[in-house]
């Protein structure tokens, strides 16, 4: 019983580490590369189709700006509606609404394409101060949840293997 006990928090350990690996990975690591891959992108003008502000209404409201844009690469015309490698929501509305405020419906700017896949392309590039700060705590947070989880694992296999 306790081997079997001692397997299952070892295998429950094992998934929180690596649940935890994937959330730094994806919303930390993965934009971070993106950002410097992005420095050998192509700069193209676009065209803003449109822009709205969105709302998610879990554990607080978030808002994010949903932007739509059009661009020609290589002769062929493509949409995207990616403004950031980052989080796609900014958190408060003023933020938000300040990125809407930039990229107007109708207007031109400048995007940024990855010449290996045309498709893929991005209206900003770089990480704002608040949206590394968001990074940083979402790392520091899933290591603390992990490392919890493996605590609590262990205190609940102490726990079991006296009783039994």
């Amino acid at each position: 019983m306790a081997i079997l006990v001692h397997s299952i928090v070892s295998i429950a350990a094992i998934a929180f580490l690596y649940i935890g690996v994937g959330g730094i990975y994806k919303e930390l690591i993965k934009p971070l590369r993106k950002k410097k891959e992005v420095a050998h992108w192509d700069q193209v003008n676009c065209s803003i189709i449109s822009g709205e502000l969105r709302e998610l209404r879990s554990r607080g409201v978030h808002y994010w700006p949903e932007i739509i844009y059009e661009y020609e690469y290589n002769g062929e015309k493509h949409k995207s509606d990616k403004y950031s490698f980052w989080a796609t929501y900014a958190g408060r509305r003023r933020t938000a609404e300040a990125i809407l405020e930039r990229y107007k419906p109708a207007t031109s700017t400048t995007c940024f394409v990855n010449p290996l896949n045309p498709n893929e392309a991005v209206l900003s590039g770089r990480a704002s101060a608040p949206t590394v700060a968001v990074g940083v705590g979402i790392l520091g947070n899933l290591f603390f949840v992990t490392m919890a989880a493996i605590i609590l694992m262990c205190e609940i296999y102490k726990l079991i293997k006296s009783l039994g």
